[in-house]
């Protein structure tokens, strides 16, 4: 098994597991030797950014039937896994679907089963487009969540234009959508508000999945409470095109917004549709630091896969008002519905800050943009909560760090959601985090910034619930 993964404590933000069907294709095993070469020619540095980019594209041999296969695709607010269950699956996930971070919903296409069913089945993730290309049995995919535009888009040539297709966009038990189908669009709308949790601030959210496809005799009916399907043959030449919509979503009227999305996308040309799609990854790309190693044995190409890897996966989720990833295990990606190991709600500094340090380095100072707003824009907030509980203190005191899970005691920043606006409460735990360290239980620290720069908190002017052993905390510079 070949596994590429962000853990949450590294820099890697997604999870691409592959399993042995799968193959990642570093440079490496084009054999070369490491020979001296540089990029610094004539007075500037030259880069072929497309082929250094696509020698980490990640390369299917076989279908990735299951979950954990799936191939991430995301414009920064909106995610999808997609993997060949059925023929085709991918679960949209949007970064503001708050609390719980509920996801849009699936899509199916049974029809790309000849695709997917084919000997001659292969498929590649290419960085440099952000796109997901299958084919197989004579039919060509190309997948792509558009820059511009929250859309999921799949553009399918080679079908048979005499088989009818359908498509559907479904949720799950414990979900209460409202379903609607209108002419050629299928839509499904849920709203819900942000209560019955600590810091719970009564705020409205939602989500809205919409879908309609390009085609000939296109018709969209309600199948269930909980799923839509758009039916239609493909057109003469064989060619037709699911479109996919899920915007921010709060309520309003739904068929509209529908109709406002997807009302001209089904029947743009496909480089009109993928122009500016295509136009902000080339550009990202461009502008990025971009590395190239390599060794006789290919552990230094391996390093670079992983790195542009981590920079093609931060560009996917880590472009809207706040994080995309609230812990380092990218939500936008997620292949199982509204699960999510760790609280969805919340935000964790000692994972994401490993996420800024990658950024950084690449010169890809933008995608830091939504992790610093967080805390900018909740600074007040954090100095409530400093004053409170540190002896009306001036300055900042913000948990650096989680408890591991098991033990239920967690020191954690987490996420108060207010009206649309999105304010942070601090509600820190500081009890032992059972660390182990030579066999023995250790507390939890504090990130600790007070005007006076005091080097250590003692216990005592720590909260209550925090004290019972001294605390280590370490200064930062206020700045």
């Amino acid at each position: 098994m070949a596994v590429l993964r962000r853990s949450a404590a590294g820099s890697l933000a997604c999870a691409f597991a592959l399993a042995a069907a799968l193959t990642v294709a570093p440079a490496w095993q084009t054999a070369h030797a490491a020979t001296a070469t540089t990029a610094w020619e004539s007075g500037r540095f030259t880069v072929n950014a497309p082929n250094l980019v696509r020698r980490s594209n990640v390369v299917l041999r076989r279908p990735n039937a299951a979950q954990s296969q799936f191939m991430p695709l995301g414009n920064g607010r909106l995610g999808a896994a997609v993997w060949a269950a059925g023929g085709f699956t991918a679960q949209l996930n949007r970064s503001d679907t708050y609390p719980d971070r509920k996801s849009p919903g699936w899509v199916t296409i049974p029809g790309l089963a000849k695709l997917t069913g084919a000997s001659d089945y292969q498929a590649h993730l290419d960085l440099y487009n952000g796109t997901f290309t299958e084919s197989g049995g004579g039919m060509t995919a190309t997948v792509y969540v558009r820059a511009d535009k929250d859309e999921l888009v799949v553009d399918v040539t080679g079908a048979d234009p005499t088989t009818p297709q359908t498509a559907r966009l479904a949720l799950w038990s414990g979900r209460s959508p409202q379903a609607e189908a209108d002419g050629v669009i299928g839509t499904l709308a849920e709203t819900w508000k942000d209560t019955g949790r600590p810091g719970s601030g009564g705020g409205p959210f939602g989500s809205l999945g919409t879908i309609t496809a390009g085609g000939q005799d296109v018709t969209a009916s309600v199948v269930d409470s909980r799923t839509v399907q758009v039916s239609f043959t493909p057109h003469a030449d064989g060619s037709f095109r699911i479109v996919t919509a899920a915007p921010h979503w709060t309520g309003r009227d739904a068929r509209r917004t529908a109709a406002s999305l997807l009302a001209k996308d089904t029947a743009k040309t496909s480089s009109g549709l993928f122009a500016a799609h295509l136009s902000w990854w080339h550009s990202f790309w461009n502008r990025v630091g971009l590395i190239k190693y390599s060794s006789a044995d290919g552990t230094a190409d391996y390093l670079e896969s992983l790195r542009t890897l981590d920079l093609y996966d931060a560009a996917a989720q880590s472009r809207d008002l706040y994080p995309g990833s609230q812990a380092g295990v990218a939500d936008l990606f997620s292949a199982y519905k509204d699960f999510h190991r760790w609280d969805p709600g919340a935000y964790w500094h000692w994972n994401l800050r490993m996420q800024v340090q990658a950024n950084l380095s690449a010169g890809a100072f933008d995608l830091n943009a939504p992790y610093f707003r967080l805390y900018r824009r909740n600074l007040a907030n954090i100095q409530a909560w400093t004053k409170a509980h540190l002896g009306n203190r001036t300055g900042i005191c913000v948990p650096r760090d989680h408890a591991l899970q098991r033990t239920g005691l967690r020191a954690r920043d987490v996420a108060v959601l207010a009206g649309p606006e999105l304010r942070l409460g601090f509600q820190p735990v500081l009890q032992r985090a059972h660390h182990i360290h030579r066999g023995r239980g250790r507390a939890v620290g504090l990130a600790a910034v007070p005007h006076d720069r005091r080097p250590v908190l003692p216990a005592r002017q720590l909260p209550p619930h925090g004290r019972g052993e001294p605390v280590p905390a370490r200064v930062l510079d206020h700045g």
